[in-house]
């Protein structure tokens, strides 16, 4: 048995995140919605996962992804597109859990950890402030503002 026989297989989406997030290289401001647009067709298949019953799967990648493009924001001449990026991707991962039957309160306790980073960083704007994560305690299936709904409380 060679060395290279137990090396792991990475996702080919993980590879596909990572061409398209081109690391290290910074982005111009007018190569910003290209590469927004390029990411978001990745983002395409990775909701086609959680709708293919791979949410496990899914879970990880948004993770990678979150991570890719956190990082890619401090290396664009223009953040808007991105930091909107970020966002959606947020949301998705927030579904792919929720489909993969993931405790919510282990989602919460992961957003309250990044955004205790992002604070520590000086609060760049990137992951929404504390008031908007009153979906916490959402119904399973609905992310975004448009369709926030407190559960009611447990008595």
């Amino acid at each position: 048995m060679t060395p290279l026989s137990h090396r792991r297989i990475e996702d080919p989406l993980v590879t596909e995140i990572r061409y398209e997030l081109m690391p290290g290289r910074f982005i111009r401001w007018d190569e910003v919605s290209r590469l927004a647009h390029n990411l978001d067709r990745v983002h395409e298949k990775v909701e086609e996962l959680v709708q293919a019953g791979e949410a496990e799967r899914a879970v990880r990648l948004y993770e990678v992804f979150l991570s890719g493009v956190y990082s890619k924001i401090e290396e664009a001449d223009d953040e808007c597109y991105l930091a909107r990026l970020f966002h959606r991707l947020a949301c998705g991962w927030i579904q792919a859990r929720q489909a993969a039957g993931q405790p919510a309160e282990e989602t919460v306790s992961q957003l309250l950890n990044w955004m205790n980073v992002e604070l520590a960083n000086g609060w760049h704007g990137y992951i929404p402030p504390p008031e908007k994560f009153r979906w916490a305690r959402m119904r399973p299936g609905a992310c975004g503002p448009a369709r926030w709904k407190p559960m009611p409380s447990r008595k």
